[in-house]
């Protein structure tokens, strides 16, 4: 099972008013000097600097002793402050504040992030008064020197949002491990509150390549706000096996990372895992000063869990009967052991597609034949690395009534928000809406 981020188009399908947002910086209750990031996201904008750091500062001196608080890059000789939108907007500007303005102080928007892209519109002052533009489609404001010798603050920075219901900011799709469902996860802004939200929606079925149109009911405190239809394109998911043949490298080479997804190893005092060439290249691990021979354990380890898994053993010129086991770990526990058993150099493939979501397997016990005692070694591995289900709570592939017992165990609020696997929706607690995504990934 494979994951990929798609294409996703976001189109209102009924209008939501447009938003005006002023931010004071002294709304939040942040002490003076507080460095400033990304603490205002939630209403809807990113603060950057340009060199230096944007710091929450008092305008204050002995003349104008009751000055706001406002927002100033720190040092003051760079003064340059950039502001990026996560709703295109259509105007923007802020009152500045006491300082010394020299050739006067610059406003400009753009239709990029950071102050790139096309320059939309410009405006300047010399004095403290508020300074703005309009534009359409802004996504990014920067407020910088004109010249000279300059410092100043922005205060009551305000924006319009423009009127669209739900902006994608990022999005991603999930395979389900049956090659034809997915699970579409979409973040963005809602302009009904300037919040972000995460929808999870299930699918399965229609044209690799089509276009699946989900519709969006987006809620506000009062209660229904607008609806957006969002589409994604179906994708491909059916299974995308990996091969390892060894065929690339040298005899004699270590195998260690070559296959990709894979890590081969030994126990500790064997000699490594090398390749060996005995008319096709093929990996084994020997003891010590025994180069010819190929009698000890050999572990793979997997990166993320696979299924669909087998590989061909191969033994080395041997006579009588010819057998090892493989231990299958499944999602980090022993799962089961798999006898091997062949005669002379016929030896089948090792099938264990039965398997799902396989993290190790330790091929042991090597027996060979006591006249010739070459041993076995291995080739073409083939497996399928799968990908995680959002709601697959105990990593079975599935999700079901388990996931949904586990959900219900967790119910509140989350002691550690970064630690915590049943809320799906990133709010820090686990409810209905964290019900209601398990229950459209269900199976």
């Amino acid at each position: 099972m494979k994951s990929l981020i798609c294409a996703v188009t976001a189109v209102t399908a009924s209008t939501a008013q447009a938003a005006v947002t002023v931010l004071t910086f002294d709304d939040l209750g942040l002490p003076n000097n507080t460095i400033i990031t990304d603490q205002y996201e939630d209403q809807g904008v990113i603060f950057s600097p340009q060199n230096g750091q944007l710091e929450i500062r008092t305008a204050s001196s002995p003349i104008f002793p009751d000055e706001p608080q406002g927002l100033a890059e720190i040092p003051y000789g760079e003064s340059v402050i950039i502001a990026d939108f996560l709703l295109p907007t259509d105007a923007a500007g802020a009152w500045i504040d006491f300082g010394y303005f020299g050739d006067g102080v610059i406003i400009e928007v753009f239709d990029g992030p950071g102050a790139t892209g096309n320059l939309l519109a410009s405006n300047i002052t010399q004095f403290e008064e508020f300074l703005g533009v309009e534009a359409d489609g802004i996504q990014s404001v920067r407020f910088m020197k004109a010249g000279g010798q300059v410092s100043f603050l922005i205060d009551n920075f305000e924006f319009q949002s423009e009127a669209v219901c739900f902006a994608v900011v990022d999005d991603e799709i999930t395979c389900h491990a049956d090659g034809s469902a997915f699970t579409y996860t979409v973040n963005g802004v809602d302009a009904c509150t300037g919040g972000m939200s995460t929808y999870t929606f299930t699918a399965s079925g229609g044209a690799v390549g089509e276009e699946l149109c989900f519709t969006v009911l987006v809620n506000a405190d009062g209660g229904f706000c607008c609806t957006t239809e969002i589409c994604v394109t179906i994708p491909d998911c059916t299974l995308e096996m990996q091969v390892c043949d060894f065929e690339a490298l040298s005899v004699g080479d270590v195998v260690t990372n070559q296959c990709p997804g894979a890590t081969f190893s030994s126990t500790p005092g064997n000699e490594n895992v090398v390749l060996f060439g005995h008319g096709t290249n093929f990996i084994c691990t020997r003891p010590v000063g025994q180069p010819q021979t190929c009698i000890e354990d050999t572990y793979v380890d997997f990166t993320n869990p696979v299924d669909s898994l087998s590989f061909q053993a191969i033994a080395l010129n041997s006579i009588g009967i010819v057998a090892a086991q493989v231990n299958v770990f499944v999602n980090g526990s022993l799962d089961a052991t798999v006898d091997i058993i062949g005669t002379g150099d016929i030896l089948p493939i090792v099938d264990l597609t039965t398997f799902s979501h396989v993290t190790r397997i330790e091929i042991v016990n090597i027996i060979d034949d006591p006249d010739a005692r070459n041993g076995i070694g291995w080739d073409n591995f083939s497996f399928n690395v799968m990908s995680e289900l959002p709601c697959d709570l105990n990593g079975d592939g599935i999700v079901g009534m388990v996931d949904f017992l586990a959900l219900l165990a967790a119910w509140g609020s989350c002691s550690d928000c970064g630690t915590c696997p049943a809320d799906f929706d990133g709010d820090c607690s686990v409810g209905i809406l964290d019900l209601l995504i398990l229950l459209g990934s269900w199976g």
